[in-house]
């Protein structure tokens, strides 16, 4: 009887933009080759994105967040399936480590 090996279906990687996800990120693309795994690749944006000004305005900085992560997360999905890789990308609001288990 022969032992299966191991195999990777899925591989998530949280990203916040930085040069040690970009790292992560290479390092998820060469296993996912390897396996034939999809990418779920995902950014967090933090709940607190308001702010009050000094004239006591509440500043929204969710839409200006989005605005540039969102592109950033395109651009990444974008390079892996150019590489020919199966990849998923998601934006989602909340606490990271929390969307990040879900």
């Amino acid at each position: 009887m022969r032992e299966e090996k191991p195999s990777i279906q899925k591989i998530l990687v949280p990203t916040d933009f930085s040069r040690d996800s970009d790292q992560a990120l290479d390092y998820a693309a060469v296993l996912a080759e390897k396996f034939k795994a999809e990418i779920l690749l995902a950014h967090v944006m933090e709940s607190f994105t308001y702010s009050v000004s000094d004239t006591l305005t509440v500043v929204d900085h969710r839409k200006a967040l989005k605005t540039i992560a969102q592109p950033l997360l395109d651009n990444l999905r974008k390079g892996l399936s150019e590489k020919g890789l199966s990849v998923k990308a998601r934006l989602v609001d909340g606490v990271p480590y929390q969307e990040i288990i879900k």
